[in-house]
């Protein structure tokens, strides 16, 4: 019998095979998709089911079926096994004498479900991308014209918004102040077994691929303001878009003058393709967007998430090193990754000139990085809530310099190297396209 643990006040007094064997060969990578079938089924025969997912003590995972009634009297329950590799256990449940009927209605509910197994449906969907507001500047980019790539249609969402964002000024301190950008509208489609299941979570992570891609190219934070939605088009919730922190933004001269024309680059492709299959580079480049998010506010954390792009772009270079302990072989290594600070130079002396590199360098130790990650220790405005710190003419305003110079080489170095890897890189002195 399929171990059970979960409480409840409940005892079977037979239980048996719900299939022939005892069990159905199903890929590991399927088993989602027959549990979402099985109560496709149940819904599809108007059988009301309560249905839990749950770990046993030995570890097995394990799912039920709890019919609330049919016809009026208790129904046999189903419950399934999950952990053995490639098979899914299947047992029926009840009290009294068994009941022939209900133990063929579970076996017919799941054949029923293995037949359907790899139906697939394609799903339209659109979304709604924006710019986040970028370290410096209040005009944000606009996307110059229309364009279908990596099989999505990108197109400007109407005019320009402004929303509220936090600043400073010299002699006020903190001030409102506003960014001006212009949202960019995504359609595509999505092939699954159901959307809410599995369609949803692929087709946003399709979009976080998108949105990286754009902020590294564009050289600002991206990321999916609405979306994905099925079935309802961006126009149709014009009102829930924009929220109450965007405005339409009146243009009281040509549009034409406003902001920084962007494209979307050639190579998106061939870099989306490559971060589907290297789960490090994608994780490399969210990271590097994180930075760029943070680099406003937060201008500390952002030098830690831009250092940390740049050591998976070396570590994908030169496998890390582990200690091996002394030579003697007296002692054995203690496992810790080594000569990381070497890999992190090597790596930035490849992008930037020789005078850029010398500037950083101390920041991936105690000066920097580690200060903040071990230590809490701010090195920016993020230390002056945002004020540019104290003005001399005798000293120089370090606070100033790191937010503005020392995270932005860095982010420099990261942008670099991650479009070497992508093979997107053109102009290694541009910063757009």
């Amino acid at each position: 019998m399929v171990e059970r643990s979960r409480p409840q006040d409940w005892t079977p007094e037979w239980w048996c095979p719900a299939v022939p064997g005892g069990f159905v060969q199903v890929a590991d990578e399927a088993k989602e998709e027959l549990v979402h079938l099985v109560h496709q089924e149940l819904e599809d025969r108007q059988i009301a089911c309560n249905s839990h997912g749950y770990s046993t003590a030995s570890g097995d995972l394990v799912r039920d079926w709890v019919p609330t009634s049919i016809g009026g009297e208790e129904h046999a329950r189903l419950i399934g096994a999950f952990r053995e590799k490639n098979r899914v256990t299947f047992e029926v449940l009840g009290t009294g004498e068994p009941n022939n009927d209900q133990i063929d209605f579970w076996y017919q509910v799941i054949n029923a479900a293995l037949q359907r197994l790899g139906t697939r449906e394609e799903y339209v969907w659109h979304a709604v991308i924006s710019e986040d507001p970028p370290h410096l500047g209040m005009l944000g980019k606009r996307l110059e014209a229309q364009a279908h790539i990596s099989g999505l249609d990108l197109k400007p969402y109407h005019g320009p918004v402004v929303e509220d964002v936090r600043s400073s000024m010299l002699g006020f301190g903190a001030v409102p102040s506003m960014f001006i950008h212009w949202p960019v509208q995504v359609s595509g489609r999505t092939t699954c077994y159901d959307w809410l299941s599995e369609g949803e979570w692929r087709t946003t992570l399709w979009l976080s691929r998108i949105t990286a891609l754009l902020s590294l190219w564009w050289d600002s934070p991206w990321s999916a303001r609405i979306g994905p939605r099925i079935g309802i088009e961006p126009d149709q919730e014009k009102d829930y878009i924009f929220g109450h922190r965007w405005r339409p933004y009146k243009v009281p001269e040509p549009e034409e003058t406003l902001g920084q024309r962007v494209s979307v680059p050639v190579g998106l492709n061939h870099a989306e393709a490559l971060l589907t299959k290297e789960r490090r580079l994608f994780e490399a480049i969210s990271i590097h967007k994180e930075g760029l998010s943070l680099q406003r506010e937060h201008p500390s954390l952002a030098l830690v998430s831009f250092i940390a792009a740049i050591e998976a772009v070396a570590q994908i270079d030169r496998r890390a090193e582990k200690c091996p302990g002394c030579e003697c072989g007296k002692f054995k290594g203690c496992g810790l990754t080594i000569g990381s600070s070497d890999r992190f130079k090597k790596a930035v002396r490849s992008v930037l000139s020789e005078s850029e590199t010398s500037s950083i360098e101390d920041y991936y130790g105690g000066a920097g990085r580690s200060g903040t990650v071990h230590r809490g220790k701010l090195h920016g405005i993020d230390a002056h809530a945002l004020h540019s710190g104290a003005m001399s003419y005798l000293t120089e305003n370090t606070s100033l310099r790191f937010s503005i110079v020392t995270v932005s080489t860095v982010r420099k170095a990261s942008r670099l190297l991650l479009l070497q890897k992508l093979s997107m890189l053109k102009d290694p002195e541009a910063s757009q396209d």
